[in-house]
């Protein structure tokens, strides 16, 4: 007996029962929202995951024991991962062991359990549980049992951090009253008072607003509107700014816009720009809607937009617009205010002759770039759209995308490089991050070149190679014109060859592929019997791996006056601020 299969109305999904459908359904709607930063999940054990990995300190840390490796992570299944990325699959059967203190770690269900030991049940990790859970009558029992404020977690947290985190403002007066240190920093170089920031609840970073002296707040403030700028709550921003008095006040209005700017203080901006004195389109390289843009804030930069006074379409030092930051960080939204503007071009083009739209996809955000290809398309009155292009409305893949960019009369050379040193190609991106989908799609292109050199002569082999990319290296191994033992030709060259990559990046596994695949290993000075452009006839099944952030060699922060390094320097907060 048969039945017909029952089809997702929102992907190509089907499923054999309704029970499936309606699980896979909430890969859609994702129901379980967090409530700090409102992400969604499909499962309540992903969200608990992340509330933990997130939105939580002091968490038990699992470290890598292999010799030399300093990986570290709260989750056991990403140091699995780890480990079988970076040395081998021989490791996956070997035990995760913690970081540190060996002491047990119940759930918190399990804290009132009557069959755990007077050890177990008053941990380090349960002190720090409990902490977060705010159940005070259970946290002053710790403390009477022998915990101190100053015990620290395998992350170097105190529960202080940990109350925090969690927005727990009862706890964090039990803990300041028994006396907690508030400057005690955890491993990320964190003080409590940075974790009840970024927790979102403004009644758990009063306390500490309150117990710092005036005097204290112009040394700290530096640190704390990083922290600001990162979690946006106005609450919390304007108890900050009534804290700090004539500090804030008293400064420039330049750096007040800065300040409202970065932390979406939208309604301070308006009253800033209401004064005529105020002009938004100074600041040096960084006027307030190019930061604006970079930082993705949308209520601000309707702000910007409805003032006659702001220029939309300003450039910066190296002709970049608005438009071009916002697409080379994926600010969709951000986007699709600015494109509504006439004086806001979308085919503009920078100093180096590069768009938006090569922004976009050269950082590899597929919906920043659909949406620019659809206002194109929209908007070009003179264009013939060819019948091999996915219509408009097709699902944003990064396939459809890569078609219609091809089409686009600013880029039909797929071996055109990107607007950022070391000048990739979209080959040597995808190459970096293991984007094998993206890859096939490149590599089927009949005019790409395989081979095409980035600003330090290297090839995309080379960079998967590097960094540890398994799957793109048999991929390029399979084309027919793939050079193996291509060789860097800058003054940097200890490692000249993709092997040469591979090797110091020990990558044993990309090591064999290529010596049994041509390369040649000039260290040993020993040459294969095999052609030195090789071919893989039946390459193994890849899948796309998951984005992760790509290692930089030694030369990619040398350049001077590149627009990326001056914004990553200007914006490190959206480095150093991840949770």
């Amino acid at each position: 007996m048969t039945f017909d299969k029952l089809l997702c109305h929102l992907c190509s999904k089907q499923a054999d029962t309704q029970g499936k459908l309606n699980r896979h359904l909430k890969t859609h709607t994702k129901p379980f929202r967090c409530e700090t930063c409102q992400k969604g999940f499909a499962l309540r054990l992903d969200l608990g995951r992340h509330v933990k990995a997130r939105h939580r300190a002091g968490n038990e840390q699992y470290r890598c024991h292999v010799e030399e490796c300093i990986f570290t992570s709260n989750r056991k299944d990403n140091l699995r991962r780890h480990q079988a990325k970076f040395h081998g699959a021989a490791l996956l059967g070997s035990a995760v062991k913690k970081s540190g203190k060996t002491t047990s770690s119940p759930q918190s269900s399990h804290l009132s359990s009557d069959k755990l030991g007077s050890s177990q049940l008053y941990s380090e990790s349960n002190f720090m549980q409990v902490a977060a859970s705010g159940n005070l009558t259970r946290l002053k029992t710790f403390l009477d049992a022998g915990l101190t404020v100053e015990t620290r977690a395998d992350d170097h947290s105190t529960a202080l951090h940990c109350a925090a985190r969690a927005g727990q403002a009862g706890a964090v007066e039990c803990l300041l009253l028994r006396g907690a240190n508030v400057n005690a920093k955890n491993d990320r170089g964190r003080l409590p008072i940075h974790e009840a920031i970024l927790s979102n609840r403004p009644e758990a970073v009063e306390p500490f607003l309150e117990r710092m002296a005036q005097e204290e707040l112009p040394a700290l403030a530096k640190e704390i509107e990083r922290y600001l700028a990162r979690s946006g709550n106005i609450q919390i921003v304007d108890a900050y700014i009534a804290r700090l008095g004539n500090n804030f006040t008293e400064r420039h209005a330049s750096t007040k816009l800065k300040f409202a700017i970065r932390t979406g203080h939208a309604l301070l901006v308006a009253t800033l720009l209401d004064d005529p004195e105020v002009d938004g389109n100074l600041g040096g390289v960084y006027s307030a809607i190019h930061l604006a843009a970079a930082v993705g804030r949308t209520k601000v930069m309707e702000v910007l937009l409805g003032c006659h006074r702001i220029d939309k379409s300003l450039p910066n030092k190296w002709g970049e617009q608005a438009i071009h930051i916002a697409a080379s960080k994926g600010r969709t939204a951000i986007v699709e205010q600015l494109i509504r503007y006439p004086s806001v071009d979308i085919n503009s083009q920078d100093k180096g002759e590069a768009t938006p739209l090569h922004y976009a996809c050269f950082n590899g955000h597929w919906e920043t770039a659909s949406s620019l290809l659809e206002h194109w398309e929209s908007t070009d009155a003179d264009r013939s759209l060819s019948l091999d292009v996915p219509p408009m409305n097709a699902p944003i893949t990064k396939e459809t995308v890569l078609q219609r960019f091809f089409k686009h009369p600013g880029f039909k050379n797929p071996n055109s490089k990107g607007p950022y040193w070391p000048r990739r190609t979209l080959l040597h991106k995808a190459a970096e991050k293991g984007d094998c989908d993206m890859m096939r799609v490149l590599l089927g292109n009949k005019n790409i070149d395989v081979n095409s050199k980035d600003g330090f002569t290297r090839s995309p082999l080379m960079v998967a190679a590097e960094n540890g990319q398994a799957e793109a290296v048999r991929l390029f191994l399979q084309h027919k014109d793939i050079a193996v033992n291509h060789r860097s030709t800058t003054c940097w060259s200890q490692y000249q060859t993709a092997l040469g990559y591979a090797k110091s990046k020990k990558h044993d596994g990309i090591v064999d592929l290529l010596l049994s695949h041509g390369a040649i290993d000039y260290d040993a000075n020993v040459s294969s019997t095999a052609s030195t452009t090789a071919h893989i006839d039946n390459p193994q099944s890849t899948t796309l791996q998951a984005e992760h952030e790509t290692q930089s060699g030694p030369f990619d922060n040398c350049m001077d006056d590149v627009p990326n390094e001056a914004w990553e320097e200007f914006l490190d907060m959206e480095d150093e601020m991840d949770t």
